[in-house]
């Protein structure tokens, strides 16, 4: 058994040696630093947003380009194609298959009026055309008799065995069957003329688009009369508007005394009042050339050098016309657009510059070439497309492929 008397603590055994303070401390100091890196990367992938601002890429000259590209016009966005589509025939809207906004096909079927009366003149018309076919094969069988009666006839006539009389007889008949023949090939071809007619007006009561584009307004209802003009309060005339939206122009205009620093080709710069902050790139197309005298102005006419569905028709717009290769060369003052973004986007990754651009509510890093500088903003030559959605400025610690969560734009 145990003698619990010699169970007693040694006073004088020294503790045991304890790790130095400043280690102690920094590894706390990096356990908290990883788990913070651990959730700020948590953040990025499994649905943490990263609150940030962002600005467009958009289109500037750089500095002095408004001693040479003051030149500037108001006007609209008009399409250079562009039709109210109604009806050849007059008669009741009983189907439409468009609304605003829908995209359509040259010859697509639009709308439909009520058929009834001319599908049945249509069925009418093919049964008269069937029964002068029937009566042209019925006179081509009469004809084929009467030339045997007569053959016949004039054989027994030269042998002697046959009057003259009785010959003369089938050779009236053969001429009989001659003439019926030929009235019964009129009436089918009248016939088939009247199918045609009755298979026109069957159309007409369809009504088709006749080019492709995007339908911009209805003017018409189901159950109301259509036609072709509009004479009356109970009738309408266009069914819908229809417009082609790769035709659309800004139609400004340009006063008598500055019409002659306006060239076709001439680059423009179009701000549009829905966007304020984004330039389209764009260049006259025409000079309409005639002068409206109430005015002084003469009717110029810009393209959109790349379309973009933020355009639409009957926007107003202001237009700055910049200078030609050959004024840069005199004036020494370059007014060419050049892409830019806000010094504030650039960010350096991996040691090549880049951007963070905004592609379905995530940060994807893109490395862009860049170029001058223009006041706050620098020229992006390469990697970003006009009217992209940059990150600006750069949050610190943001990430390829962060969710994020835009708070304002510029």
């Amino acid at each position: 058994m145990t003698d619990l008397s010699s169970l007693k603590i040694n006073k004088d055994r020294s503790p045991a040696p304890s790790s130095p303070p400043i280690l102690k401390y920094g590894l706390i100091a990096a356990a908290v630093i990883v788990v913070l890196a651990l959730g700020l990367a948590a953040m990025n992938i499994f649905g943490g947003e990263v609150a940030v601002t962002t600005a467009t890429a958009t289109t500037m000259t750089p500095q002095g380009a408004t001693a040479v590209g003051a030149l500037t016009a108001s006007g609209y966005v008009v399409p250079q194609r562009k039709a109210a589509i109604a009806s050849k025939a007059t008669g009741r809207l009983v189907w439409l298959g468009v609304k605003e906004g829908d995209q359509v096909k040259e010859g697509q079927e639009i709308a439909r009026l009520e058929d009834a009366d001319v599908r049945a003149r249509l069925i009418q018309a093919q049964g008269n055309e069937a029964s002068s076919r029937a009566k042209q094969f019925e006179a081509e069988s009469n004809l084929s008799l009467s030339n045997l009666s007569f053959k016949r006839q004039r054989d027994l006539f030269d042998s002697g065995a046959s009057a003259r009389e009785v010959m003369d007889r089938a050779q009236t008949e053969q001429a009989v069957s001659k003439s019926r023949l030929e009235s019964a090939k009129a009436d089918l071809a009248a016939a088939r003329a009247f199918v045609q007619v009755s298979r026109v007006e069957f159309d007409n009561t369809r009504i088709r688009a006749p080019f492709s584009g995007t339908i911009l307004t209805k003017g018409a209802d189901l159950g109301e009369v259509v036609s072709p003009t509009s004479g009356s309060a109970t009738t309408k005339g266009a069914v819908v508007t229809l417009a082609d939206m790769t035709s659309l122009e800004v139609e400004a205009d340009v006063s008598e005394a500055n019409i002659a620093r306006v060239q076709v080709g001439q680059p423009c710069a179009v701000t549009l009042d829905a966007y304020p902050s984004v330039k389209f790139e764009g260049a006259v197309s025409a000079i309409v050339p005639t002068a409206n005298r109430n005015k002084a102005t003469v009717l110029t006419k810009v393209r959109f050098v790349k379309l973009d569905s933020r355009v639409l028709p009957e926007m107003s717009a202001k237009v700055s016309f910049l200078a030609t290769p050959t004024e840069v060369q005199k004036t020494g003052v370059d007014t060419v657009p050049r892409l830019v973004v806000p010094l504030s986007a650039l960010t350096t990754i991996n040691g090549k510059r880049s951007v963070f651009k905004i592609d379905n509510a995530r940060a994807k890093a893109v490395e862009v070439e860049t170029g001058a500088g223009i006041g706050n903003f620098i020229e992006v030559k390469r990697g970003l497309e006009p009217s992209a959605i940059v990150v600006s400025p750069v949050p610190k610690g943001l990430s390829d492929g962060a969710k994020v969560s835009v708070q304002n734009s510029k």
